[in-house]
């Protein structure tokens, strides 16, 4: 957030006011947290599996390919998942860099249903339930990953 007003003046400067500014600073943002989730995880990968793919004759290519990024299963899924998330349910980014209504998200659309003092109870209860959904769907779709990865190891059976 302490970098909301460099990133909406660079926007502003650059033109970008709209989706592209506001797809520029999510990726921007999420990379960082991404580079640094799976640096680390990558860190405690044991070498010796790499290390016996190459003596095998894999290239370093293949060896990444078929050893280490299938024991990355997890990270990938939970850093896919988490910058899926920031970027669906972010509100105040989104409040900023986007000027016209019907460019909004969907947070900032449910928001701007408030009308003076008054809430329609109703369709902000339906419009919560439709934002959820595609969160709901795309963890169901990463979840096999999670469980599939975390069981996995460095040998098959």
């Amino acid at each position: 957030m302490l970098a909301l007003v460099p990133i909406y003046l660079l926007l502003q400067r650059l033109s970008l006011l709209n989706h592209g500014g506001l797809l520029l600073a999510y990726s921007s943002g999420a990379l960082v947290f991404s580079i640094w989730n799976m640096k680390g995880y990558f860190d405690t990968l044991p070498t010796e599996l790499v290390d016996a793919a190459l003596i095998d004759g894999a290239s370093p290519t293949q060896a990444f390919l078929r050893v280490m990024l299938p024991l990355a299963r997890p990270v990938l899924a939970v850093t896919a998942m988490f910058g899926f998330m920031s970027g669906w349910n972010e509100f105040i980014v989104a409040q900023t860099i986007l000027n016209r209504s019907e460019l909004f998200t969907a947070p900032v659309g449910l928001v701007g249903m408030q009308v003076d003092r008054s809430v329609p109870w109703g369709y902000f209860a339906a419009g919560s339930l439709i934002v959820s959904v595609p969160v709901m769907l795309f963890f169901l779709l990463v979840q096999r990953s999670l469980v599939s990865g975390l069981a996995a190891g460095g040998v098959k059976g």
